[in-house]
């Protein structure tokens, strides 16, 4: 092959979605830190999926920026908008190209890995970012299969380098999780060149309409819908029937297809959690979105605020407590708690306000608002929230009379002054400095470092507050894998420790990751 055009490049696409989603669980794996928050391929995989249902163009050029912008609009956390920026750069480079020969389609991989680069504030070597430079920086062959082989080739070298590039990678003994996705899309690109295909593809298309909601219909709260890709037991026609009629029994306006690998579904709910939870039994959820619908209607009580919110949110219980406060804001609970550019998009989109502050709560997800608030035609600022806790000190000091940048100042401000820890619980074997840790250890995590680790969460006590002398007010936030006697006995411990002037809230936040957040600031 001399060239590249347009459908083997969308077929290229398509087969790395298919060869990320086939090693998901492998590369949400290869984490560094022993607690439970590896989802590079779960993000990587949900990015890439919107590539299935986009439609036959020979031309390279708009192909590419078809991909681009799918790809862009589904992209989550890190390792996803890292792939956005190198679509991005790739549907740059072939801007006007029919189609593509060898040095081209390396000019075009190194734009991406430029573009990459770029989106990020800090790069750090020994990731996907690496991997992504070093397979674009040779010579290109005679033919476009060629120069793909020696990419992967160079691609799966640069790969193995990685621990000796990134310090915390060698200590635990792995290769990065971003950049072996990355390896898997070049080996993608390679096959697709030798008549290899997805085989979703062919699938996907019927399964993709948008529903239109009736807001009047308030009976259920939740509007959900998503795309299931079905396990091998459920492979087949009608195989998954069943999820059928329990969705059916969930809530109502049902809409359900099933083809023999995938279903796409709809369901008005009160039970959004339950449903996500049933459906998961029958495979993988490609994608899924969550609509509050009372949430639209409370909205339209502050149509006439200037400034409103979108935020990241992984429970109902924390839901609740945002609603709290009365400011026009849209929530998310996206299924890797890492948001995509396309729900972030729905959120803002339904609000009126046009100056909106975006609430993270995950740093995997600042950078999807980032790059969101940087292309959105409204006024929109990321406050870099690290988690639901942190979002709710920010609405705490929150002045309707201020501007937007006058807030989010005081916002951050605030967040500086108080101190956010959690407590998560060891998935695997750990040894750093001082720390040994033992699967199911408890662990203090604060801004991403492991302080200390012991048998049980009051344990982590004296550690906590060596590092708060100056703070009296707390808040617990119990996750829900945290059983409320052990949650009341550990707030009744810290009441013990402060002084009398301070205090101790403990409040049900049913985050699925943390076992507790706990916030402190002064009084």
């Amino acid at each position: 092959m001399k060239k590249l055009g347009g459908k083997v490049f969308l077929a290229a696409s398509r087969l790395a979605f298919s060869s990320i989603t086939s090693h998901e669980d492998e590369l949400n794996h290869l984490n560094i830190f022993p607690v439970p928050d590896g989802d590079t391929g779960l993000n990587m995989s949900r990015t890439l999926a919107p590539i299935l249902s986009l439609k036959e163009e020979s031309n390279l050029s708009k192909a590419a920026d078809e991909v681009a912008l799918a790809v862009l609009q589904a992209s989550r956390g890190n390792s996803g908008t890292i792939l956005a920026t190198f679509f991005l750069g790739l549907s740059t480079a072939f801007k006007g190209l029919n189609s593509a020969n060898p040095t081209q389609v390396l000019s075009a991989f190194k734009e991406g890995a430029m573009e990459s680069y770029a989106s990020l504030v800090d790069p750090a070597e020994g990731t996907i970012l690496t991997v992504m430079r070093d397979a674009s920086d040779i010579k290109a062959a005679p033919s476009i299969e060629e120069t793909f082989l020696l990419m992967k080739n160079v691609a799966f070298t640069s790969l193995k380098n990685t621990p000796n590039l990134m310090p915390l990678l060698k200590e635990a003994g792995l290769i990065d999780a971003g950049g072996l996705g990355f390896y898997y899309l070049v080996e993608a690109f390679y096959e697709a060149t030798l008549g290899k295909k997805s085989p979703e593809m062919a699938e996907l298309s019927p399964l993709l309409k948008e529903q239109n909601e009736d807001l009047e219909d308030l009976s259920y709260r939740f509007c959900v819908e998503g795309l299931l890709k079905k396990n091998e037991a459920y492979q087949g026609n009608a195989k998954a029937g069943l999820l059928k009629d329990q969705l059916g029994n969930l809530g109502g306006s049902l809409v359900y297809v099933e083809t023999p690998s995938l279903i796409k579904f709809h369901v008005h709910t009160n039970e959004d959690e339950t449903v996500k939870d049933v459906v998961g039994r029958y495979g993988s959820l490609l994608d899924c979105k969550v609509d509050n619908m009372a949430r639209q209607v409370h909205n339209e009580h502050f149509h006439d605020k200037t400034i409103a919110f979108v935020a990241v949110i992984d429970s109902d219980a924390f839901a609740a407590i945002y609603s709290n406060f009365e400011v026009p804001e849209a929530f998310i609970t996206p299924l890797s708690y890492e948001v995509s550019y396309e729900e972030l998009a729905t959120a803002v989109a339904s609000l009126n306000a046009e100056e909106i502050i975006l609430l993270p709560n995950n740093k995997n997800a600042v950078s999807t608002c980032e790059l969101f608030a940087k292309r959105s035609t409204k006024k929109i600022m990321t406050l870099n929230s690290q988690s639901e806790m942190e979002g709710v000190v920010a609405l705490e000091h929150f002045d309707p009379t201020l501007s937007l940048e006058e807030n989010l100042l005081m916002m951050k401000e605030a967040l500086k002054e108080s101190d956010f820890f959690a407590v998560q619980q060891a998935v695997r074997d750990y040894s750093h400095g001082n720390l040994d840790v033992k699967v199911g250890d408890f662990l203090l995590v604060k801004e991403g470092a492991l302080l200390s680790s012991s048998k049980t969460p009051e344990g982590l006590l004296p550690t906590l507050f060596s590092l708060l002398d100056d703070k009296s007010e707390f808040t617990i936030y119990s996750g829900v894998s945290a059983p409320e006697e052990e949650a009341n006995f550990l707030a009744e411990e810290m009441r013990k420790k402060i002084s009398s002037s301070g205090d101790v809230i403990l409040l049900r936040g049913d985050q699925k990751i943390a076992r507790y957040l706990i916030s402190g600031e002064k009084a």
